[in-house]
């Protein structure tokens, strides 16, 4: 089923309605699209190395999601305040 949605222009000044599919290019779906295509296509060569060398497709390990690094915590450290003239120990 396709669901109606607006979607807006590059600067808000126009809108349309759009209909939305189940394919997106984010989550499992798409990851499991981009396996597929990696494998079937797999024993074709690329070239790396500023086109000096080629390796097999199948020869790229997988690569996963990046993680979110924990926000970094401001204790025990200066810092600048206003246009880098001023300072203040977080406690």
């Amino acid at each position: 089923m396709v669901e109606k949605n607006v979607s807006t222009g590059g600067r808000g000044t126009s809108r349309r309605i759009i209909g939305k599919d189940d394919k997106t290019s984010s989550g499992p779906m798409f990851a499991n699209l981009g396996n597929n295509k990696k494998t079937q296509s797999s024993n074709q060569f690329i070239s790396v190395g500023r086109g000096t060398g080629k390796i097999q497709f199948g020869d790229i390990a997988p690569t996963s999601a990046k993680k979110i690094p924990e926000k970094a915590s401001g204790k025990g450290k200066w810092i600048r305040t206003g246009r880098g003239t001023g300072r203040i120990w977080v406690k």
